[in-house]
């Protein structure tokens, strides 16, 4: 059974996983290689995103310049970066529905063409009820869309870490380790290209909250979330 997420269960994660970066990341630290990370996975193509994923992560926790770790994470993901009250500022008035998501990260369009298509994958049709109030809820695509913010603020960071955790935890649901890699492993490399390219400061209090308080209640321990 995979283990809460701490450093005093990160060893038996080590064991089951070989996830050295996963590790190195929601401890605090800065992951060296990704070497043995996730090493019974597939194929050539498999190793080609790894190595890619170790070359990003190291070149954004190296950034010493915190606003070229943001462009950095803006090139690779198009995904911003932004403080609470900025991410407001900018989109607030442009788009009086924006809002922050259960990821803890902001939407600047959560009603728009993805709610949509949304429903439509959920079989929500207008021919049988109301839609047009329900936004888009595809929290597993939202590091693919164009409409996410990375708010950078602790509460916020540490609602990303606490999803974060949960789909780690998600392992225990897959037949093989191999097959949480082909439907996880990407997910997990964007999500902490996120992580690194927020404020130091913001990322180690998040950390220190995850530690302590655990998860966000957003995402509780011990409720099994099936993905």
């Amino acid at each position: 059974m995979a283990k809460r997420f701490r450093a005093t269960g990160s060893a038996r994660y080590l064991d089951l996983t070989g996830d050295y970066a996963g590790a190195s990341i929601l401890l605090g630290n800065t992951p060296n290689t990704l070497r043995q990370h996730y090493t019974t996975g597939n194929p050539i193509e498999n190793k080609k995103q790894l190595q890619a994923a170790t070359h990003t992560l190291e070149a954004v926790a190296r950034c010493s310049d915190l606003a070229q770790a943001k462009s950095y994470a803006k090139s690779k993901l198009d995904v911003e970066v932004l403080p609470y009250e900025q991410f407001l500022a900018k989109y607030g008035d442009l788009n009086k529905h924006s809002k922050k998501t259960a990821l803890g990260s902001g939407c600047i369009s959560p009603f728009g063409k993805q709610a949509s298509v949304y429903r439509r994958k959920m079989n929500l049709s207008p021919m049988h009820f109301d839609v047009d109030h329900l936004a888009c809820a595809d929290i597993l695509n939202c590091f693919d869309c164009p409409n996410q913010v990375i708010i950078e603020k602790v509460e916020d960071i540490w609602c990303l870490m606490s999803f974060r955790e949960v789909i780690e935890e998600s392992i225990i649901d897959h037949k093989s380790h191999s097959q949480f890699v082909r439907n996880f492993a990407s997910l997990v490399e964007k999500i902490d290209l996120c992580i690194f390219s927020v404020d130091p400061k913001v990322r180690r209090k998040a950390t220190k909250k995850l530690k302590q308080e655990g998860r966000h209640p957003i995402w509780p321990e011990g409720i099994n979330y099936n993905f």
